[in-house]
């Protein structure tokens, strides 16, 4: 699928979806405690922007963006005064280096190959100060309710269905794309955000600011919404 395409089929969807805030699980507020209210934040990919507006109504410094304009349009007419930006997330990012304090990706880094991926991740850690955290959640390889091993395998754990690819990450493939992060919580848990539980990852990790490889803190619990 191409970018405009892409971007044409999101936006559709953003233009007749019906918003339901009570079908999201809350799951950033427990690390709020880490983000001072003055840290620039930005969030990738935030569709309704749920998550933006809530940071915005509790006073935090948040950029939302996303692929399709309509998305953002609706998230203006809930919180107006919301910064807000449509960005690409597969081009590099149009901000300077160290822009912001947290990066917030909720289900949105599981679209892409895993050049692409690698490439997303790097331009994060650029744009994000030293220490810099990033929350992210993606689709786990046990999310059988939503794709989960359904279609033609393009790559380990991606999967092409209707000319469109999801990523079902395993802890491995985890570990291989954020070895550049210090990984302070690694969560595996159902979602019933959804109209089926959704199984997925939780990943809080921190920019490293030095050369070393590998994941550092990583650990892993289960439990069930």
């Amino acid at each position: 699928m191409t970018n405009e395409s892409g971007k044409t089929r999101w936006n559709d969807y953003y233009s007749t979806a019906v918003f339901d805030p009570a079908g999201y699980a809350d799951w950033l507020t427990p690390h709020l405690a880490r983000i001072p209210l003055s840290s620039p934040i930005i969030e990738f990919g935030c569709g309704f922007g749920y998550l933006s507006e809530l940071l915005f109504t509790r006073g935090y410094n948040i950029l939302a963006t996303d692929f399709a304009p309509a998305a953002l349009r609706a998230l203006c007419e809930r919180a107006p005064g919301i910064a807000t930006r449509v960005i690409d997330m597969q081009l590099p990012l149009p901000f300077p280096d160290e822009s912001f304090e947290v990066a917030v990706a909720d289900l949105c880094l599981h679209y892409f190959d895993s050049r692409t991926t690698e490439l997303i991740l790097a331009e994060t850690r650029r744009i994000l100060r030293p220490q810099g955290l990033l929350c992210a959640r993606v689709n786990s390889s046990r999310d059988f309710h939503f794709g989960a091993g359904v279609g033609l395998e393009v790559e380990p754990g991606l999967f092409e269905v209707n000319g469109r690819c999801k990523r079902f990450f395993d802890e491995s493939m985890i570990g291989k794309f954020f070895h550049d992060w210090s990984i302070i919580s690694l969560k595996n848990y159902h979602t019933l955000q959804y109209e089926k539980p959704k199984n997925l990852f939780e990943i809080i990790c921190v920019k490293k600011t030095d050369s070393a490889s590998g994941v550092l803190g990583l650990s892993s619990t289960s439990r069930k919404s």
